[in-house]
């Protein structure tokens, strides 16, 4: 949404005096009484309670408004924002910053009803939520005419919001089953195995979105088979950090329909992607991709780097206390060549991805022993 802020600070107290003191004159307009309003409340990283937001409204009476309350499609709406902070696990007691404005437009978040999770045709354990995935695709520019990789495509719902914008998607994945929609159907209830039309394309027909589909390929991400001059305008991606599903690369040719697979370290991983986007991005076009890592461990030195790629955007999602993903935006600067790898030292990459998985299972054996200790034992 775009709201055209009126006052901003750190405490009620200093807003509202800021709310008191705006020029009549350039507000009048609003103060009408052929005008209906309504005021809004959104908090962030903090559930307000009803009654909380019901004595914020009434520390608000002062405000000179003479037209109707009117809650649905009011000629104005007027929001009071409050951020609680970066850590959605332990926020703050008061808001950090406050906000009041007037709503200008809306955005597109309705969209995210339309594409939840628990009402598509096909997922699987690992399915991002729809707005994570919807922010990948703002960030990697998709739109109509743009082609669109992800080289561990798992169900597609990354593709599906590019899909969304108008982009051409192509994945790949090493674990034909997946990709297929075969066997066990992640869901909680309903049939245990999946019908024939619980798939990533169903997904796609079921938002009519079939034209945008290229195909999807069985494809080990460590030996990519793209051919040289294949360019892409954007490569989206979430990496298996080994938390739920674990990493793997074809380790030899094996009769029948399978191949042997071996684990596939994540420094390795992230340096195979990097060097994958410096070859086959096209000039200024955007590799977007989630970092994990251990809180207390990290610095911003210890992103991946490659000298054909620039860094962006960096973003933090925190998941608990120790462990967070970055959202990494990077773009093409440079043209590759077969001598250029990823400039960053092998043991600081090991050092912030290999142990990821170590770190994290260790807080929950922790966790454990203080709770169930027989368990753990």
């Amino acid at each position: 949404s775009i709201v055209d802020i009126w006052a901003q600070s750190t405490t009620y107290a200093d807003l509202f005096n800021q709310l008191k003191n705006l020029s009549k004159q350039k507000l009048e307009k609003f103060y009408q009484e052929d005008y209906s309003f309504s005021i809004r409340i959104e908090s962030f990283n903090k559930k307000v309670s009803s009654l909380q937001q019901r004595d914020l409204l009434k520390k608000l009476d002062f405000l000179p408004f003479r037209g109707s309350v009117k809650l649905n499609q009011p000629d104005y709406t007027f929001y009071l924002l409050q951020d609680f902070g970066n850590d959605c696990n332990q926020p703050r007691e008061l808001p950090s910053r406050l906000f009041f404005g007037r709503l200008i437009g809306f955005g597109q978040r309705s969209i995210l009803k339309n594409y939840k999770i628990t009402e598509r045709k096909f997922i699987g354990n690992t399915s991002m939520s729809a707005e994570l995935c919807f922010l990948m695709a703002n960030q990697a520019l998709a739109r109509s005419g743009t082609l669109i990789y992800d080289p561990f495509i798992g169900t597609g719902s990354i593709t599906l919001a590019c899909a969304h914008f108008g982009a051409c998607t192509l994945g790949a994945d090493i674990d034909h089953n997946v990709l297929h929609g075969k066997g066990r159907s992640s869901r909680a209830t309903g049939p245990r195995f999946r019908g024939p039309d619980e798939n990533m394309y169903g997904n796609y027909c079921q938002y009519k979105l079939q034209s945008n589909f290229i195909d999807i390929m069985v494809l080990d991400a460590a030996k990519p088979a793209f051919r040289k001059g294949l360019y892409f305008d954007a490569i989206v991606t979430d990496p298996p950090y080994g938390i739920r599903e674990g990493a793997r690369k074809v380790l030899s040719k094996h009769e029948g329909s399978y191949a042997k697979t071996s684990l596939y370290n994540l420094s390795k991983v992230y340096g195979d992607l990097l060097s994958f986007a410096a070859k086959h991005l096209r000039m200024y076009g955007r590799l977007v991709f989630w970092l994990p890592f251990h809180r207390p461990s990290y610095t911003d030195e210890l992103i991946p780097k490659h000298p054909c790629l620039a860094l962006i955007s960096n973003s933090e999602q925190i998941l608990n206390s120790n462990i967070a993903r970055r959202l990494i935006t990077m773009e093409k600067t440079r043209d590759f060549n077969d001598d250029q790898t990823t400039t960053q030292n092998e043991e600081d990459l090991q050092k912030l991805q290999d142990s990821f998985r170590d770190l994290y299972f260790k807080r929950i054996r922790i966790q454990l022993t203080a709770t169930c200790p027989k368990i753990v034992s």
